[in-house]
C-alpha cells in the first residue's frame, strides 16, 4: 500500500495497523484520543464560524471568546507553540485578512491621523 490512496474501508484500517503497528497499546491509545480531541475541535471551529455568520458577529471575536472558553475546559492538553511558527506561519495569514477586510479609505483616513504630530497645549 505504498503511496496510493486506500480505496475501501478494509484498506483504510489495514494502512490504520500499519501506521500503529511498531507501537505499545498505550501509545496507540494516547494516538487516538489526541486524534480525536483534535476532531472534537475542528467541529467547534466549524460550528462556531457557522454560529458566527447566522448571528451577524465577527468570526474573529467569536472565536476568541470559545478559545478563551476552552482554555479552561479540565483534561484539554496544553498547547505550546514555538515563536517561529507564529510568526512565519499564523501572523502573516492574521495580517493578510485584516488588509483585505480594510477599506482603501479606512486605511487613508487612518494613516492621516496617525502621521500626525501629537497636539500640545
Amino acid at each position: 500500500m505504498s503511496g496510493r490512496r486506500p480505496e475501501t474501508r478494509a484498506d483504510f484500517i489495514r494502512a490504520l495497523h500499519a501506521l500503529t503497528d511498531g507501537l505499545l497499546p498505550c501509545q496507540t491509545k494516547r494516538v487516538e484520543a489526541k486524534f480525536q480531541i483534535f476532531l472534537l475541535l475542528l467541529s467547534v471551529l466549524a460550528g462556531t464560524a457557522w454560529l458566527a455568520k447566522r448571528v451577524d458577529i465577527a468570526p474573529a471575536i467569536l472565536l476568541l471568546l470559545v478559545g478563551i472558553v476552552l482554555a479552561f475546559v479540565p483534561g484539554m492538553p496544553t498547547l505550546e507553540l514555538p515563536p517561529e511558527l507564529v510568526l512565519l506561519a499564523v501572523l502573516p495569514p492574521l495580517i493578510y485578512s485584516a488588509s483585505v477586510a480594510c477599506s482603501p479609505s479606512a486605511a487613508s483616513s487612518s494613516r492621516r491621523r496617525w502621521s500626525r504630530p501629537p497636539r500640545t497645549t
